[in-house]
């Protein structure tokens, strides 16, 4: 037997021995599989509604950063760059501390 998921995209699934009652198991695979499907689409539109965000930050940074004398462009580089090396130390160090927190539960 087939079950048309969306007659649309013509798309279906083959279950041989739905002749029957589903067993509880199968029943919530279904329902789960049902939501997740569902909750799929509010996903993508959120997924895309950032995506249009970011772009439209990109833009206004881009245009920003245009306006600005070299030497401010510098010294944003070089402030971003101190940024990026506090933090690559902080994640480091955190991910130290987790993973010796992890070997001391095994030991």
């Amino acid at each position: 037997m087939f079950i048309d998921i969306d007659p649309q995209f013509n798309t279906a699934f083959d279950i041989p021995h739905l002749s029957g009652a589903l067993s509880v198991e199968e029943e919530k695979r279904l329902k789960k599989m049902g939501a997740t499907v569902r909750n799929s689409g509010s996903y993508l539109e959120n997924f895309l509604h950032m995506n249009k965000k970011e772009k439209e930050r990109k833009v206004a940074a881009r245009k920003l950063m245009r306006a600005m004398a070299t030497h401010q462009l510098s010294e944003l580089l070089d402030f971003y760059g101190v940024m990026l090396q506090i933090g690559s130390e902080v994640l480091e160090e955190k991910i130290n501390a987790s993973s010796e927190r992890e070997m001391s539960t095994i030991f």
